[in-house]
């Protein structure tokens, strides 16, 4: 369950996840959320200062990393669907 603070942080907007199929859709948003923001960093032009990084080198090396691991995950659930999906199924609790 998600806490009462991540709900307030966004707004009181989080989706209902209920399924796989929110699960796999919600990740991919998150890559594809991600994927523009890199695009949005990679076209800005931003000051070095005597050749330290600044703090949108590591916004963008976060990003890099985020992006990097919601396409892996999301590329896992795709490729494993069914066997996800049917380990779900049998391991539920039978009312």
């Amino acid at each position: 369950m998600i806490s009462n603070d991540a709900t307030r942080a966004v707004g009181g907007a989080l989706p209902m996840i209920t399924s796989l199929d929110d699960i796999q859709a919600e990740v991919w948003n998150l890559f594809h959320l991600l994927d523009a923001t890199r695009d949005v960093l990679m076209e800005m032009d931003y000051p070095r200062e005597n050749g330290a990084r600044c703090a949108l080198d590591k916004v963008a090396s976060l990003n890099a990393v985020a992006r990097h691991f919601a396409e892996a995950i999301g590329a896992g659930i795709d490729e494993n669907y069914q066997a996800i999906k049917t380990a779900a199924q049998s391991s539920a609790v039978q009312p």
